[in-house]
């Protein structure tokens, strides 16, 4: 039986023996199923590049556009425009005294006329109860908070 199973293995005859079916050609391409590749599944919503967060400037005390030496010169607008309409207002001709207060600190311009401009500024500062710049802060920032 070896050599007859031999003889058909090698005459490339189909034959069937112990219930096998013995090919000897190799199979055609059509004969082969090939399985499609599972489809690529696309997202629906292209994802949001991630960008960086803003950058915010850190306002530092000192930064709110006043300090000590632009109190000399400063203007009855430029005062109402950083400290608010003050508490007092005392008319002490020629010159005239705001007075600002928080509970902590206070504030006191003294402004004269200028002749040239005809405008009040100030000529006097006083500060009292805190530092100079710490109370310039804390006024400064509670008229910026109404």
């Amino acid at each position: 039986m070896t050599a007859a199973l031999c003889a058909v293995a090698l005459s490339g005859c189909n034959s069937v023996g112990d219930g096998w079916l013995w090919n000897s050609r190799e199979p055609e391409p059509e004969d082969v199923a090939v399985a499609a590749p599972p489809p690529i599944e696309e997202p629906l919503v292209a994802e949001a590049p991630v960008l960086p967060a803003p950058v915010v400037p850190v306002q530092k005390p000192w930064d709110l556009g006043i300090e000590l030496d632009d109190l000399i010169g400063l203007s009855q607008d430029q005062a109402l425009e950083f400290f608010g309409t003050p508490l007092r207002m005392i008319d002490e001709s020629p010159a005239v005294r705001w007075q600002y207060e928080d509970g902590v600190c206070a504030l006191t311009l003294v402004f004269f006329p200028d002749l040239k401009t005809k405008r009040f500024v100030t000529l006097q500062y006083l500060v009292e109860g805190e530092q100079e710049n710490v109370c310039l802060v804390r006024l400064a920032r509670a008229h910026q908070r109404q």
